[in-house]
């Protein structure tokens, strides 16, 4: 009996071990007026066995917003003191109507060194020539490399954003089994 809530406590950890890397980029505003500016940070989270040297980010926008005032992204974390070199990206059009890209923004690792944890990789500041809704991703193009020249699989693109209702339901309903485990326990 005992054994349960060990092995449902187990089996939940498990789920969160990663196969691969997960890139996380923070959410645009829900609407922007022209001349309005936000910045964006890009984060990376290594996964289980990850040990990532180089990242290639591309960025998809919104035609509506310029890379501004810098132009530039700025590098951030390990990679910010360690990096042999960073890369800004160059802007381009997209195929898609509508879109425009940053493509390139890259750095790389000495020889034998690999971010050691999640970490913070560059932020971004957008500023709207117009009104509208602004979009940001990460492109298709994008990858991260390990230490040998290995490709290592970007398996999820996280947009931080406030968690909707049915979010905070399931942790509430997670929280709430926790303790009735635990309060179960307690009396056995």
């Amino acid at each position: 009996m005992k054994l349960i809530p060990i092995t449902a406590l187990a089996l939940s950890l498990a789920t969160f071990a990663q196969a691969g890397a997960v890139l996380t980029i923070d959410a645009p505003p829900a609407t922007v007026a022209s001349g309005d500016s936000f910045d964006l940070t890009v984060s990376v989270t290594p996964g289980t066995s990850d040990l990532i040297n180089a990242f290639s980010i591309d960025l998809i926008y919104s035609n509506f917003l310029t890379v501004g005032p810098s132009s530039t992204p700025t590098e951030h974390g390990y990679f910010l003191t360690n990096g042999v070199y960073f890369f800004g990206g160059s802007v381009g059009s997209v195929s898609t109507g509508g879109l425009s890209g940053l493509f390139g923004i890259s750095d790389a690792l000495a020889a034998g060194d690999y971010l050691p944890a999640a970490d913070e990789l560059f932020d971004i500041q957008f500023t709207a020539s117009s009104a509208g809704t602004p979009v940001v991703t990460v492109g298709p193009g994008s990858f991260l490399s390990g230490p040998d020249g290995s490709s290592i699989d970007i398996t999820n693109v996280v947009v931080n954003s406030a968690p909707e209702p049915s979010g905070w339901l399931t942790c509430a309903s997670g929280w709430a089994v926790v303790t009735a485990l635990l309060r179960r326990r307690r009396r056995l």
